[in-house]
C-alpha cells in the first residue's frame, strides 16, 4: 500500500479546493504526512509585449497580500481538519505547469486537487488544470469534487 508522506494540494480558494484540503488533511493524518498548499498566480493572462505591465507594483503587492491571506486561511482549515504539518506557498506562472514543476521538484507522493467537473463546451473553452496535471503528474493524483 502506498505511503503518502508528502502531499501537494493546489488551491484556487473555491469550494472544490476546500474539499481537496479537507481530504488531504484526512490523508496526512492517516499517513502521518505533510501537506504543501500552493496557489498559482498567473500575473499575465494576456499576451502583452514585454514593455507593458498588466498591474502596477502597488496592485501586484496588494494581490500578493490577498493571496497570502487566503493561503493562511486554507492552512488553518487543513490544521483544523487534523493535519499536523502544513506549509503554504504562492507560486507564479501557468497553473498546470507550476503545479507539475512543484510536484517534481518537491518529490511529492500525491497531489490532491479540486475539480469542477466541467464537460462539453465549457471544458473545451476553459480547459482543465486538473486534467493537465492528471495527465502529466509524476505521482498519483486524487481529485475532489465539492457537493453542490
Amino acid at each position: 500500500m502506498a505511503n503518502f508522506e508528502k502531499i501537494l494540494v493546489p488551491v484556487d480558494f473555491s469550494a472544490y479546493s476546500a474539499e481537496a484540503v479537507r481530504l488531504a488533511a484526512d490523508l496526512a493524518q492517516q499517513y502521518h504526512g505533510s501537506i504543501t498548499l500552493v496557489h498559482v498566480y498567473d500575473p499575465l493572462p494576456y499576451a502583452l509585449p514585454p514593455e507593458y505591465d498588466m498591474f502596477t507594483s502597488e496592485q501586484e503587492a496588494r494581490l500578493t497580500r490577498e493571496f497570502e491571506k487566503r493561503l493562511a486561511v486554507a492552512k488553518g482549515a487543513a490544521e483544523s481538519a487534523g493535519a499536523q504539518r502544513v506549509e503554504a506557498r504562492l507560486l507564479h506562472g501557468l497553473p498546470s505547469a507550476a503545479i507539475l514543476d512543484a510536484a517534481r521538484s518537491g518529490q511529492f507522493d500525491l497531489i490532491v486537487m479540486g475539480t469542477r467537473g466541467r464537460t462539453g463546451i465549457k471544458h473545451a473553452l476553459l480547459g482543465s488544470v486538473a486534467e493537465r496535471v492528471l495527465r502529466n503528474a509524476p505521482c498519483p493524483v486524487l481529485t475532489a469534487k465539492a457537493t453542490e
